[in-house]
């Protein structure tokens, strides 16, 4: 698959903050964001969640260690 094919795929989101780690919970069987537990999952191109995550933070999401990340959204 070509860079631009892979890059047009959409994907799913967090709309609480825009987390793109999204995970299964087989108990409450529905997506939930691994980062800050929202349930709030949207599905985007990769596009318009680089922009909603960049205006919400002032950097891209690759650019932030796991470990910050989870620091920056503990007030969601």
């Amino acid at each position: 698959m070509s860079k631009d094919k892979y890059n047009s795929e959409p994907i799913y989101f967090c709309e609480e903050c825009f987390s793109p780690a999204i995970i299964w919970d087989k108990e409450e069987e529905c997506d939930v964001c691994k980062d800050c537990g929202g349930i709030n999952i949207v599905r985007g191109s990769l596009e318009v969640w680089e922009d909603k995550f960049t205006n919400q933070y002032g950097k891209l999401y690759l650019h932030i260690p796991n470990k910050e990340f989870r620091k920056m959204i503990e007030w969601v």
